[in-house]
């Protein structure tokens, strides 16, 4: 679902955005840098995963977010065997939360470098950042 207020002050009803809905936990949608690409996290694998959706970045967001087309969904390299939550991007910068069995505690911050064309493999952010405990919700 999304909102707006970009007319006036007042937010608008909340809509679906359905070509990426389903009836799985879909959730925290971001756009890469030049608004080609729609990141979000889904169980629909049984674990939460990364999945990608092209978009005609010709458009404007309430464009793209409006369209009812259904796009196939691909899962990314940023993806595991684990839970992967929480994507946010930044130019070419990913951040997101993940237990996967390299971290410091059960869910740790990773990033990942967009170059030529892909992502990295997701790099743990280390002792300085994660902890014992659970780090969620990364946005820069």
């Amino acid at each position: 679902m999304y909102t707006h207020n970009i007319d006036n002050e007042i937010y608008v009803l909340s809509k679906k955005v359905d070509f990426m809905n389903s009836k799985f936990d879909d959730a925290y949608p971001t756009f890469n840098k030049d608004n080609s690409k729609l990141f979000f996290t889904s169980n629909r694998e049984g674990i939460y995963n990364i999945y990608s959706n092209e978009t005609d970045n010709t458009k404007d967001i309430l464009e793209i977010l409006n369209n009812t087309n259904s796009v196939p969904l691909k899962s990314t390299i940023l993806s595991s065997p684990f839970d992967n939550k929480c994507p946010y991007i930044l130019n070419d910068f990913m951040v997101f939360t993940s237990n996967r069995d390299s971290g410091y505690g059960r869910y740790d911050l990773y990033y990942s470098i967009y170059d030529n064309g892909e992502w990295s493999l997701p790099i743990n952010f280390g002792n300085k950042i994660n902890t014992k405990y659970d780090e969620f919700h990364p946005i820069c």
